[in-house]
């Protein structure tokens, strides 16, 4: 039991350690010999918890998704007395917050949905990460969660919609999603359309999320 929790410890650290390499840089770039430095251990070491490079980016996506997970989870438990609509639209702040938070989990989640997509994670090796394996079991759990909600409210009578439920979730986390990309990583307000005003642009997406869940 104690020789668990101290790898597990220790696999915390070095996942700590391999974010500092992996975001400023990018997965791609990023080196074995770099995550072992900032680990503060040799090479050989590192590879005894993480086979590979592939898979500590696996675990740092396994590491995103249960953040993503929890911050839901959360925000149901706290508004469990209110209706379907409201916190379904807490759930869109949520995850709003969690994308300009946390944007490089947000990034990672990105990557490797494209990843699967496009059938790249057989030809990566990434299928062998114990990791990839713990991601299949949650990786749908974000919608399933959000698609609930929605259904919950348009049972309680507070969400209006007729749309599918998904279809509902779909088009506001597109939104939600676009717009923290080119916020936060695409510089809107440093560039040539600089005079956009933030505020008012994010306004206007979740306004139209919103009106989603009441056919306005």
């Amino acid at each position: 039991m104690k020789q668990t929790v101290k790898r597990q410890l220790k696999e915390k650290a070095i996942l700590d350690a391999a974010e500092k390499v992996f975001f400023p840089g990018g997965y791609e770039r990023a080196k074995m010999d770099e995550v072992a430095d900032a680990c503060g251990m040799s090479k050989a070491s590192l590879y005894f918890y993480f086979k590979s490079k592939e898979d500590i980016y696996m675990a740092i996506t396994y590491r995103a998704f249960q953040v993503l997970i929890d911050i839901y989870y959360q925000i149901i438990e706290q508004n469990r007395e209110s209706n379907g609509l409201e916190r379904v639209k807490k759930i869109f702040d949520g995850y709003a917050t969690f994308s300009e938070e946390h944007y490089h989990y947000h990034e990672a989640l990105f990557y490797y949905m494209a990843m699967l997509r496009n059938g790249e994670i057989e030809d990566r090796g990434l299928q062998n990460s114990i990791y990839y394996k713990k991601i299949q079991g949650i990786q749908n759990l974000p919608i399933k969660i959000v698609v609930a909600e929605i259904d919950a409210g348009k049972e309680d009578g507070s969400i209006t919609s007729k749309k599918p439920s998904l279809l509902i979730y779909l088009t506001s986390w597109a939104m939600i999603a676009g717009f923290v990309k080119l916020s936060v990583f695409g510089g809107v307000g440093k560039s040539s359309i600089n005079y956009l005003n933030l505020a008012e642009w994010k306004e206007s997406i979740f306004t139209t999320a919103y009106n989603l869940l009441e056919d306005k």
